[in-house]
């Protein structure tokens, strides 16, 4: 991977497991910003961090779990639209939850590098599951991630 690369990064989209300020903007700061695409939920109502990483986002919030939205309005949103119309190299999903937003962005985007913790279901969508021991707590688990990329990407 280069640092040329179009990322489209989503986040967590439960409260539980919103990663801190500080993990997000480091996963950022590995991409230049002309390179990077964000989608996180509404951090307003979860974290008071929200402030610190909303300036960082290329694109417009998705909210996945807000109560007036389902997916099937969400994938009529236009920021959405918009959002299918680009061309990713790496899609790097950051939630531990199966989400079929995500699904449905790896497919309907076919990056040719497309990563995740291992989740149930996934196996055909993503070819790349980052996986560290069972009952890891996530913090840990996006710090092995983050270090991974590092890797990969300098």
């Amino acid at each position: 991977m280069k640092k040329e690369n179009r990322f489209l990064i989503s986040c967590p989209a439960k409260e539980e497991v919103l990663p801190h300020a500080s993990t997000i903007t480091n996963f950022m700061k590995l991409i230049p910003r002309q390179n990077l695409t964000v989608i996180q939920p509404d951090l307003k109502k979860y974290n008071a961090d929200h402030d610190k990483i909303q300036h960082a986002l290329d694109h417009p919030v998705i909210s996945p779990n807000t109560p007036k939205q389902n997916l099937w309005n969400i994938l009529k949103s236009k920021s959405l639209k918009g959002l299918v119309q680009q061309k990713f190299d790496v899609f790097l999903d950051l939630d531990p939850h199966f989400s079929l937003l995500n699904i449905y962005l790896c497919l309907k985007l076919h990056p040719p590098v497309r990563i995740s913790f291992p989740k149930p279901r996934i196996n055909s969508v993503y070819n790349f599951q980052y996986n560290e021991k069972p009952g890891t707590p996530y913090s840990e688990k996006l710090n092995g991630l983050l270090q991974f990329l590092q890797n990969l990407i300098s």
